[in-house]
């Protein structure tokens, strides 16, 4: 009896040792939301990171027209982003030099973002990931809305949201970071900052750690307003919902 429960413990052994490795599963997450610590702004940010850790990053600037009806009367349609940073990313690691960048212009000549690691953005907030407009940018490359009427200077050569929806058009006007990384992005516990400038100064939009203030947008005050320009939008997150069996939803 103990040779054949050797035997079989030797068995067992070679069967674990042949089965193959558990593949990593891909990951999403949407985080949609309003506030800031000088002023409030508004953002819709997916990320979705492959197996094999290719990152797509995909930013709506929903300053002035999406933040009023949810009472965020201090919203500035002429908000800046001019960076987006994560906190809490487990061992991930941005891969540096590879972030490519597409999406709707306002100028020809918006230059792509920077992947940094374990850096400050905003009002000194230390952040594991940060992507920022290139050294020296200040406000240009940023990415705007075509709601603005009175962007904060520079030459303005901005990426730049839709105010609204083109009629039938199959990507909604996302703007869209890609890059690689090494290591394991704990996205479920991962939390959100988006720093915003404008006419009024610059605002960090922080979803969490001890500088948290922005406010997550409910479900059904979300769909409502998809309904008034975004429906669009909200169908298509709705189908990538549904598509993924891993994800976690914010927003």
């Amino acid at each position: 009896m103990k040779k054949l429960s050797v035997r079989l413990l030797g068995i067992a052994l070679v069967v674990v040792a042949l089965a193959p490795s558990v593949a990593r599963a891909d990951q999403f997450r949407t985080w949609t939301v309003c506030g800031g610590n000088a002023f409030a702004t508004c953002a819709s940010v997916e990320v979705s990171v492959s197996a094999s850790n290719h990152v797509t990053m995909r930013v709506w600037n929903l300053s002035g027209f999406y933040a009023p009806l949810l009472g965020f009367q201090g919203t500035d349609a002429n908000t800046v982003f001019t960076g987006i940073g994560f906190e809490n990313v487990g061992s991930a690691a941005g891969v540096l030099g590879t972030l490519t960048m597409s999406g709707p212009k306002r100028d020809a000549d918006a230059a792509s973002w920077v992947l940094k690691n374990s850096t400050e953005i905003g009002g000194g907030v230390n952040l594991d990931m940060v992507t920022t407009v290139p050294v020296g940018s200040s406000v240009d490359d940023g990415i705007a809305s075509q709601c603005a009427s009175s962007l904060p200077g520079g030459t303005n050569t901005l990426w730049w949201n839709p105010c609204a929806l083109p009629a039938g058009a199959s990507d909604p006007g996302w703007i869209v970071l890609q890059f690689d990384i090494t290591g394991t992005w704990d996205l479920a516990n991962s939390y959100l900052l988006v720093k915003g400038q404008s006419n009024l100064g610059s605002t960090e939009c922080i979803t969490g750690g001890a500088n948290a203030n922005c406010s997550v947008v409910p479900e059904p005050v979300t769909m409502t307003l998809l309904g008034t320009g975004l429906a669009g939008l909200g169908g298509l997150m709705g189908l990538r919902r549904r598509r993924r069996g891993n994800q976690v939803v914010d927003g």
